[in-house]
C-alpha cells in the first residue's frame, strides 16, 4: 500500500515539525523538489483507478476541513478518530486530497512555497506517522460539491426521489431543533466551518448547531438579506442553506465512491439521513464502518495499528466473519447499517467473547495457585472494557489468565478452540493495551 508521497520529501529533508518546513522552504533545492513530487504525483492520480478501495471518507470526515474545522489539530483529531472506525475491518480508507493540486496550480507561477501551504499537510503527516498508520489512508481527488442543478444530478446518479425527500426532512429538522442565532463574537468561532476571513459591512455572521452535524457551520448573511426579514425567516434561511450544503457534499461523494466502485461511509446522522435511501448504500463495509467496540475509545490507537499488522491472520478471520454475518443480515431484508452492527455486535461478537472467557476461566480455575500468586486483582478490570454490561468481577479472569498463560508458554499453552476462534483479534486487542 503506497504512502503519501509527501512522505518522501519530509524523509528527505528529516522534517519533525512546521518549524523545520519553515526553515527548509528558505532553500530552492527543498522547494523545487516538493514541486517535482507533487507533479509527479497529480500525473499518476490522474491515472484511472485499477483497484478497489475498501471505503470512501464522506465529507466532513476525510481530513480535509470541508464541512468540518480545517484547524490542523482538528483535522489530526478527526484523523484518529476515523482510524478508530476504521482499523479493525478497512486496509485503507480513501480521503480528499486537498494539498496536491494547489500545490502544482502554485509551481506554475512562483518558485516558492510559505509554510501556511504546507505546514498542515505535514502537520497531518508526521501525526499520522506517530499513530503507525501512514499506509493506512490514500488520498485521491474527488468530485465537487453541487452547489446548483441537485435534481438533475440526483437523476444522473440514479438516485431514487426519496434522496430529495431526506434533504427536505433534513431542512425541516434543522429549522425545529438546531441552535441557530447571530454570532456576537466572531474572533471565538475562527475554527468553525465557514468562518469568514472578514464580515463585509452591514452583513452579520449566524451559526447553526446541532448534534446530526459535525462542527458548528456558520453563515454570512449580507446586508440585502437581512433588510425587511425577521429572525425567523433568517433562520428558516440559515437551516436550508446549511442542508443544502451537506447535500451538495453528499451528491459529490456517492458520485465519488461509484467512480472508485467502493463503499461511502456517513460522517454524520444528518448525512447518513440523507444517504439512507440511495441505492447499495447497505453493505458490509458500511456495517463494519459503525460497528461499535466499547474498549477502542480508551486503547492507544498506536498499539491496535501494530496489533493488527502483526497480527494479518488474526485480522482476516475476524473481518472475514463480520463479513458473512453482515451479508447474512442484508439478505434478510435490514437495511440500516448501524442497526446490523449493533445486531451483530449483540447476537455474534460479545456471545462469543463470553465464550472464550468461560475456557479462559477454567484454566483460570486449573492454575489457581499460580493466577493467586501473580496478582489476580491487578487485571480484573480490564475485561469490562470489551463485554458490554456484563459482571467484571466475574469475567476479568479471562484477561487474567490470557496475561498470565502467555507468559508460562513453556508450561501451557491456549487450547486450539480459543485460537481458532474468529473473535480472538478483538479478544486479544482489548486485552494488550492494558
Amino acid at each position: 500500500m503506497a504512502k503519501h508521497w509527501l512522505y518522501e520529501w519530509i524523509d528527505s529533508y528529516g522534517i519533525r515539525s512546521a518549524d523545520d518546513v519553515r526553515a527548509h522552504l528558505i532553500s530552492p533545492k527543498a522547494n523545487l523538489d516538493l514541486m517535482q513530487l507533487a507533479r509527479a504525483a497529480q500525473s499518476a492520480e490522474s491515472q484511472p483507478t485499477t483497484h478497489r478501495a475498501d471505503l470512501l471518507a464522506g465529507t466532513g470526515f476525510d481530513l480535509s476541513g470541508e464541512l468540518a474545522c480545517a484547524e490542523s489539530g482538528c483535522v489530526n483529531d478527526d484523523a484518529e478518530a476515523l482510524l478508530r472506525r476504521t482499523w479493525h475491518y478497512f486496509d485503507r480508507v480513501i480521503v480528499r486530497d486537498y494539498f496536491t493540486g494547489p500545490i502544482v496550480a502554485h509551481s506554475e507561477h512562483s518558485e516558492r512555497l510559505n509554510v501556511n501551504q504546507v505546514g498542515p499537510m505535514v502537520d497531518l503527516l508526521l501525526h499520522l506517522r506517530a499513530l503507525h498508520a501512514e499506509d493506512a489512508f490514500e488520498f485521491r481527488l474527488k468530485r465537487p460539491p453541487y452547489w446548483t442543478d441537485q435534481e438533475t444530478a440526483a437523476v444522473s446518479l440514479r438516485l431514487p426521489p426519496e434522496t430529495q425527500q431526506r434533504f427536505r426532512e433534513c431542512t425541516e429538522l434543522f429549522e425545529k431543533e438546531a441552535s441557530i442565532g447571530r454570532v456576537t463574537n466572531p474572533t471565538n468561532h475562527h475554527h468553525a466551518h465557514g468562518a469568514p476571513a472578514v464580515i463585509p459591512d452591514g452583513s452579520e455572521l449566524w451559526f447553526l448547531e446541532h448534534p446530526s452535524v459535525h462542527h458548528m457551520k456558520l453563515q454570512v448573511v449580507p446586508s440585502e438579506a437581512l433588510a425587511g426579514r425577521s429572525d425567523a425567516q433568517i433562520r428558516n434561511t440559515i437551516a436550508y442553506n446549511v442542508a443544502h450544503m451537506i447535500y451538495g457534499y453528499l451528491l459529490a461523494d456517492i458520485g465519488t465512491a461509484s467512480d472508485l466502485n467502493t463503499s461511502l461511509a456517513a460522517p454524520t446522522s444528518s448525512y447518513e439521513m440523507m444517504l439512507a435511501p440511495a441505492p447499495g448504500m447497505s453493505n458490509p463495509s458500511r456495517v463494519a464502518f459503525n460497528l461499535d467496540l466499547p474498549f477502542v475509545p480508551t486503547s492507544s490507537m498506536a498499539d491496535l495499528m501494530d496489533y493488527r499488522n502483526a497480527n494479518p491472520q488474526d485480522f482476516e478471520s475476524f473481518r472475514h466473519a463480520l463479513r458473512i454475518a453482515s451479508a447474512e443480515r442484508l439478505r434478510q431484508g435490514e437495511e440500516a447499517p448501524t442497526t446490523i452492527a449493533n445486531e451483530i455486535y449483540s447476537d455474534v461478537i460479545d456471545p462469543e467473547l463470553r465464550r472464550i472467557t468461560g475456557q479462559m476461566q477454567r484454566a483460570v480455575a486449573r492454575r489457581r495457585e499460580a493466577l493467586l500468586g501473580a496478582g489476580v486483582a491487578t487485571f480484573v478490570a480490564v475485561f469490562g472494557l470489551l463485554i458490554r454490561d456484563s459482571n467484571v468481577a466475574t469475567l476479568g479472569a479471562g484477561l487474567v489468565a490470557e496475561r498470565l498463560l502467555s507468559a508460562r508458554s513453556t508450561q501451557t499453552t491456549l487450547t486450539d478452540p480459543i485460537r481458532d476462534s474468529d473473535m480472538f483479534f478483538l479478544f486479544n486487542a482489548a486485552e494488550r493495551d492494558h
